[in-house]
């Protein structure tokens, strides 16, 4: 009987031991996986704030890089103006500039064609004057000529001859210095 009892006390420890086995490794056991799961919802946790970090570093860095292209943009539009408003300027300028040649041009043109109407009128009136005193010239010469014919027809004495001799030697230095002239007034009208 007592072996009984003490079978019977021994069983229910071994049952009592292997119940409280079987919790304590079904406790461990929802422990482990209690703390698996802390750790992976930790985890998550942790990769969800690092994405959730990247990812508004990379939309800071977008937004920062969108900003820095959008006033590089504005810039290259102001410079691209400033380019066109110069460009423009610059063009009126040379039109501007290529008018006034252009009527400087005109102006000396017109300039030069009122200088050579006048010469010409002006050579005309000097060919005109040349000719006048050309027969003006011929004509006296024509006379002294005449005149000196007249007084060789004349001559008889001695002073008539050496008073002769005398005049003609002047009419002829006349006639020579006349003809002289007239050369360089044809000469200077041509």
């Amino acid at each position: 009987m007592a072996a009984d009892k003490f079978r019977a006390l021994h069983e229910q420890a071994v049952s009592t031991t292997a119940a409280a086995e079987r919790e304590r490794v079904a406790k461990e056991k929802l422990m482990n996986e209690q703390l698996q799961r802390v750790m992976i919802q930790t985890h998550g946790n942790d990769l969800r704030r690092r994405v959730k970090t990247e990812l508004q570093k990379h939309d800071l860095e977008q937004n920062a890089r969108r900003s820095d292209m959008e006033r590089r943009l504005r810039l290259l539009n102001i410079q691209e103006n400033d380019l066109r408003d110069a460009a423009l300027e610059l063009l009126h300028t040379e039109e501007a500039e290529r008018d006034a040649e252009v009527a400087d041009d005109q102006t000396r043109a017109q300039a030069v064609d009122e200088h050579v109407r006048t010469m010409k009128n002006e050579s005309v009136r000097l060919d005109e004057k040349a000719q006048r005193l050309t027969r003006q010239r011929q004509l006296k010469l024509e006379i002294r000529r005449e005149q000196l014919r007249q007084m060789e027809r004349q001559k008889g004495t001695r002073d008539f001859e050496r008073n002769l001799q005398d005049v003609l030697k002047r009419e002829r230095e006349a006639i020579m210095r006349e003809e002289g002239e007239l050369a360089r007034a044809n000469k200077e009208r041509h």
